[in-house]
């Protein structure tokens, strides 16, 4: 059968996408993500990558960081996102190059963290008559995104409780006052609200 120029034209994009899938599928098994504690970077960026981890990372001040919510007196700054900041990427520097003093800065950092939640779920460092504005929830935020990625490498129960006891406590917050999300904090609540569904 003689086929039209116009037809094989017409054809080709549709036969390449089909090859293109085709090859696609049969190497799907084969394509792993490789953990990252299973690479070693060397040369210039893995000297920078390292350089940050020991000279940065886990050169910071975990009191420094945990003090703020030691006191509840906080009415519109934001000191409380710095915690899980540099949390989050201390786990992420932990898991390229673990060491036991790295991990035992972590378990430090997140002990002295959950030594100022109150009975009620709360961690932060807002007063009572501000919670839930400015910058409240962002910080209450970071702290879950940094306790969940520390039970994340430790499967450590009580952590994962006082997370979710966090959480509850914002919800608790919002339901007590009649409020969404949406409505508190800075920016027309997008502080509030940004990683509402960051995890997963």
């Amino acid at each position: 059968m003689c086929l039209s120029l116009r037809k094989i034209v017409f054809c080709l994009p549709v036969l390449s996408a089909f090859l293109f899938i085709g090859i696609r599928v049969s190497y799907a098994q084969a394509d792993k993500l490789v953990a990252g504690r299973a690479v070693q970077i060397n040369g210039f960026v893995g000297e920078k990558l390292t350089n940050a981890s020991v000279n940065r990372v886990f050169a910071q001040d975990v009191n420094r960081l945990v003090e703020p919510f030691r006191h509840r007196d906080e009415a519109r700054c934001w000191q409380t996102e710095f915690w899980g900041k540099w949390f989050t990427s201390a786990v992420l520097a932990y898991k390229y190059q673990p060491t036991p003093a790295s991990k035992a800065m972590l378990d430090h950092a997140v002990a002295d963290l959950l030594a100022t939640q109150s009975a009620d779920g709360y961690i932060g460092n807002y007063k009572a008559a501000n919670l839930l504005d400015q910058w409240d929830i962002w910080g209450r935020k970071y702290c879950m995104l940094g306790l969940l990625d520390y039970y994340d490498i430790t499967k450590d129960k009580k952590t994962l409780a006082a997370a979710s006891k966090l959480a509850d406590n914002l919800l608790n917050d919002l339901a007590a006052r009649g409020d969404t999300i949406v409505t508190k904090g800075n920016h027309r609540g997008m502080a509030a609200s940004w990683h509402a569904a960051a995890r997963r």
